[in-house]
């Protein structure tokens, strides 16, 4: 659903507020995620928001992060092994989007 799928969308909302994202749902396996795009005209979205995933291997944690650094504007912490899981990394992607990745833990 967008934006412009609002019946107050006529007042005074750009076309290109319009076209952004409301509400987005993503099905992963039995869970979901589920997102939108900032409000034209709001301070920096996600700005205190991280998305955390933890992947069932190593390999796929890594592959994973991986691709998310393809455009990325920032690595916060490169991915590597931690105390807790068998490796780890932050980053935000070309989209602003904070991201934690991790393989599986270790306690």
């Amino acid at each position: 659903m967008r934006y412009g799928d609002m019946p107050e969308a006529s007042e005074g909302m750009s076309g290109s507020g319009k076209v952004r994202i409301m509400h987005a749902l993503i099905k992963l396996g039995d869970g979901a995620l589920m997102a939108s795009d900032w409000p034209e005209g709001r301070d920096r979205p996600q700005s205190s928001v991280s998305i955390s995933h933890v992947s069932d291997s190593r390999e796929a944690a890594k592959a994973i992060f991986e691709r998310l650094m393809d455009g990325a504007e920032e690595v916060m912490m490169p991915f590597d092994d931690t105390f807790w899981a068998d490796g780890f990394g932050m980053l935000r992607d070309r989209f602003g989007t904070a991201w934690m990745i991790n393989g599986p833990s270790k306690m």
